[in-house]
């Protein structure tokens, strides 16, 4: 069984280590998380946003990093709704094949001939 990347686990991994580089530790930036859906989206820029009223986040750097998430937002929803609109065209044609040549439905319902 295929699973959905939509409906993968969003379990998140730990932060790798830093790394030794000339003999110093130079830290890693921190894991995001998955970043597939909307709502991961919805989450990252609400954890910025948390940052930056803590003081953690410079707001100009906030900013960016929230405008940044507001397109890959907008991308995941648009990568969503394809997805709906390619499952929707398969049961289209699976209906369509089911009711047999020379039947076809118009959007509104009513029978055309060919």
């Amino acid at each position: 069984m295929s699973e959905n990347p939509l409906q993968a686990s969003t379990t998140a991994l730990a932060p790798p280590p830093a790394t030794p580089v000339a003999g110093q530790l130079v830290p890693r930036p921190p894991y995001v998380g998955r970043l597939d859906t909307v709502n991961d989206w919805r989450r990252q820029i609400a954890k910025v946003f948390r940052e930056m009223r803590r003081g953690e986040l410079a707001p100009e750097d906030g900013t960016k990093l929230t405008y940044v998430a507001n397109i890959g937002a907008q991308l995941a929803k648009i990568q969503e709704e394809l997805l709906e609109a390619q499952a929707l065209r398969q049961e289209l044609e699976r209906v369509q094949a089911l009711r047999g040549p020379g039947v076809a439905l118009s959007y509104d319902g009513a029978r055309e001939s060919p």
